[in-house]
């Protein structure tokens, strides 16, 4: 039986692998799970609980108290707790990375809301030198800058105590979901250390994208493995251009944490348990590094909701669900502390919030996709104000080229297309064309996941 390392950021992305882990499994590889970090994310904790080879991860929903079970040890699948890398170059890695990171924002003219993030995680005395603009011209035109750092970074010795936590295993393969995340000195993220030390023990390396936004909103993948894994075209030249990962190494799958959507139980999930007398639209909240206070927004909409005797139900973003505690009691905000949908009764929830919608709005958000994925209508509030977040981040502008998503200037214009929305057979041919090249790139009948795991399974064999 074969052996494969699989390593997440934070146990709760372990949804944007799962189809992959159990396609794995039932190919009968066996599967070592790898959590760097135990987590919480909007109403749910994510933990490991039990002793060796009994341990199961658990999702506890910390509004009800209701516990899942996600995995539970067996012969094919073992939780384990990741090591970080912890040695005299950290700090130097962290100063090289994260100005890598930064000169790549710059370098493409990205200056959004996630440059803004990036240039927090880049240390002081580099940062003021590539924001300073007579000098950021010099750097980002002339490569020696970028070259120095690269060279540099790639000298650095590996990670001892992830080269003996992987020795100790026969893994034939090792796969990491969350390699570009950025690190601080007070958080140093060794996830792409783990491909490197594959690659000096001369074991596969493959690297996940995680999610829509994730090689335009976060940090760069600082070494190139055997496997790219990508949802669509897009993804692909992403890759290429900003990550500098050869065409041959990238494989486009579909998006692995979009096939709950496609499961044809979803049908029969139409019952709402929001207990609302009158019909609702579902406002989508965004994470903070979108905007960090939305109850503005919120209340326009709901006071114009109102006058036509309809409801609004908010779903907060799980990073960014405090802001909504302070809106007035008749606004309904459901799950109070938002939510992945990643259990059978957040799923669920989603679902039926979603479907029974008579549309959504948002700002900037994996949950207007998911929306549109669904089947209800989405609208987009873009405001100026928002311009940072919305129309100057890549992964926006992507969904906006279909022509999919409803922009709209302001609350109460919002409000009025709303009501007067109608069936279209436009927007369902145009939703078909966007779920096969966003998510389904393969056929709308190909699980992303199995043609990963497949992928994986190849470049093992090999």
């Amino acid at each position: 039986m074969q052996n494969i390392l699989y390593i997440l950021k934070y146990a709760s992305i372990y949804s944007y692998s799962e189809t992959i882990i159990n396609e794995l499994i039932a190919k009968n590889y066996r599967v070592d799970i790898c959590i760097m970090k135990e987590n919480i994310s909007g109403s749910t904790k994510y933990e490991i609980a039990g002793k060796d080879n009994e341990k199961t991860l658990i999702a506890k929903n910390l509004e009800n108290g209701n516990e899942q079970i996600l995995i539970r040890e067996s012969e094919k699948i073992k939780i384990k707790r990741g090591v970080s890398r912890k040695d005299i170059w950290v700090k130097l890695l962290i100063l090289v990375r994260e100005t890598l990171n930064l000169l790549s924002y710059i370098r493409r003219r990205d200056d959004g809301t996630f440059f803004e993030a990036q240039k927090r995680c880049t240390p002081k005395i580099t940062r003021n030198l590539l924001t300073s603009p007579i000098i950021s011209i010099i750097f980002t035109k002339l490569p020696f800058f970028r070259l120095i750092l690269k060279f540099l970074e790639s000298i650095i010795p590996k990670s001892r105590n992830i080269i003996d936590f992987i020795k100790s295993q026969n893994y034939s393969t090792i796969v990491v979901v969350g390699a570009n995340w950025s690190s601080t000195y007070n958080n140093f993220s060794s996830e792409i250390d783990y491909i490197k030390a594959g690659k000096k023990l001369g074991i596969k390396t493959v690297m996940q994208v995680v999610s829509w936004d994730n090689l335009t909103a976060r940090g760069l993948y600082h070494e190139v493995p055997d496997l790219f894994l990508v949802w669509n075209k897009q993804h692909s030249i992403e890759a290429k251009e900003i990550h500098s990962i050869p065409a041959n190494n990238i494989f486009i799958t579909g998006s692995p944490f979009m096939d709950k959507w496609f499961d044809e139980k979803n049908e029969s999930i139409l019952k709402s348990n929001l207990k609302l007398d009158a019909p609702y639209v579902t406002y989508l909240g965004s994470s903070q590094n979108i905007t960090r206070d939305e109850t503005m927004v919120v209340e326009n909409l709901h006071k114009e909701l109102k006058k036509n005797n309809i409801d609004l139900v908010v779903r907060p973003h799980g990073a960014n669900y405090e802001q909504f505690r302070k809106l007035k009691d008749d606004i309904n905000v459901i799950p109070k502390n938002g939510d992945l949908p990643d259990t059978k009764e957040s799923k669920e929830l989603m679902i039926s919030t979603i479907k029974n919608s008579i549309a959504t709005i948002g700002i900037n958000t994996t949950a207007m996709v998911d929306s549109l994925i669904l089947g209800t209508k989405c609208f987009a509030i873009t405001k100026p104000e928002f311009y940072k977040n919305q129309l100057a981040t890549y992964h926006f502008k992507t969904i906006l080229d279909y022509d999919l998503l409803i922009t709209t200037d302001s609350e109460i214009d919002c409000i009025n297309q709303i009501i007067n929305l109608t069936e279209d057979e436009e927007f369902l041919k145009k939703r078909e064309r966007f779920i096969i090249d966003f998510c389904r790139p393969l056929g709308m009948d190909s699980k992303a996941g199995k043609i990963s795991a497949n992928k994986i399974i190849e470049i093992d064999s090999n």
